[in-house]
């Protein structure tokens, strides 16, 4: 079978997906031609021969070749509002629940989102965001749409009329180009004025801009094969309707572009740093009261203040994050694992992650490193 994939793979989302679809044809045998289109002419001679289509982000979703197709067809493409084929997409309502809680577990209680770029996956992100915000009662969320080819110098002008410290969702990495250097040429600390986090985890932009950018990383692997599933059970029976499946994003990657606690100047920050450097050797409440040289009561108090929580829910909440990231990024044994995020054994991690998290390490890991 010919499978047509249409995308502008210049974007790091329909190359990740892409991957995942290739992975798919390779197994059932699908011969899978990608293009990249440029014009119409250019549309019309790449569906000419296929049997099926896969569908990403592209300048021609809309065109009236695709929309009145007979061919099947499955989209991993969030541009348009309304589609004549099911969809595989990412949950960015989710996506925008976790940059939330991140700025939130930050201390941070002032927010923002910024996008350069238009679509329902925009407005899901953003809303994602505004509802956790929002059903915590932490602040508002002030929102800023501009133009993609708008200047840096536009970017500082919204840039000025915010409250600092604020934490800044990026709709996209790629957004944080423009928006450090804004911050730079304003003379605004990242993290200490403007915590940011983006989306996508795109390899081009995260380790390159500085300081180097959280982001909260797409399944894009996982979305073009569930797509190229999804087609082969349509072909084998048609559906009668469109739908979509939405694919949970992957844990936030905290960088230095959002750590505002492990940059904090004070005794809250430096209680933090001290937390995360023993976390293998099993740190308790009293360490860390011993290390800063203060009163617990004291120190519970500054941390309630900063950050919401106790020293000894902060000690939990880096083992359990410790936990997801060497779950979702490592092979290593649950003993392991335990040892390392502060754990007496296997058994205490697995109950206290089911506990905290609702998902046992095993299905936690499956999840982000298994699934197909």
């Amino acid at each position: 079978m010919r499978v047509l994939v249409l995308g502008n793979f210049a974007d790091c989302y329909n190359r990740g997906a892409l991957h995942g679809a290739a992975a798919y044809a390779r197994q059932h045998g699908w011969e899978l031609m990608q293009h990249h289109v440029r014009d119409r002419p250019g549309l019309e001679a790449a569906i000419r021969d296929a049997d099926a289509l896969l569908l990403g982000a592209h300048l021609f979703e809309s065109d009236p070749l695709l929309t009145r197709t007979t061919l099947p067809a499955v989209s991993w493409s969030a541009t348009l509002a309304e589609v004549n084929w099911p969809r595989v997409l990412p949950d960015d309502l989710a996506v925008g629940r976790l940059a939330a809680d991140h700025f939130m577990e930050m201390g941070l209680r002032r927010f923002a989102f910024f996008t350069d770029l238009t679509g329902i996956w925009v407005d899901r992100r953003r809303e994602g965001l505004l509802a956790r915000i929002e059903a915590t009662g932490h602040g508002e969320v002030v929102v800023c749409a501009l133009h993609p080819q708008s200047s840096v110098e536009q970017v500082g002008e919204w840039l000025q009329t915010l409250t600092m410290p604020v934490g800044l969702m990026l709709v996209h990495d790629g957004a944080a180009i423009k928006v450090m250097a804004a911050c730079k040429a304003l003379g605004l600390r990242i993290p200490e004025d403007v915590a940011i986090v983006g989306v996508n985890d795109d390899d081009r932009i995260v380790g390159v801009v500085s300081p180097p950018l959280s982001t909260v990383p797409l399944q894009m692997y996982q979305i073009g094969y569930e797509s190229a599933d999804l087609l082969a059970q349509i072909i084998s029976k048609p559906a009668r309707k469109p739908w979509s499946i939405l694919v949970p994003p992957g844990e936030l990657i905290v960088r230095e572009s959002s750590d505002v606690l492990g940059r904090a100047d004070n005794e809250v920050g430096q209680a933090v740093r001290f937390i995360r450097e023993h976390l293998g050797n099993g740190v308790e409440t009293k360490q860390v009261v011993a290390h800063m040289g203060v009163c617990r009561t004291t120190l519970n108090t500054k941390f309630q203040a900063m950050l919401g929580r106790s020293v000894a829910a902060e000690v939990r909440r880096a083992r359990i994050e410790r936990c997801r990231h060497l779950l979702s990024t490592t092979d290593e044994p649950m003993p392991v694992i335990a040892e390392q995020s502060g754990f007496s054994s296997a058994r205490q991690l697995s109950e206290t992650f089911h506990r905290e998290t609702g998902q046992t390490p095993t299905s936690y890991r499956r999840k982000y490193r298994g699934g197909l």
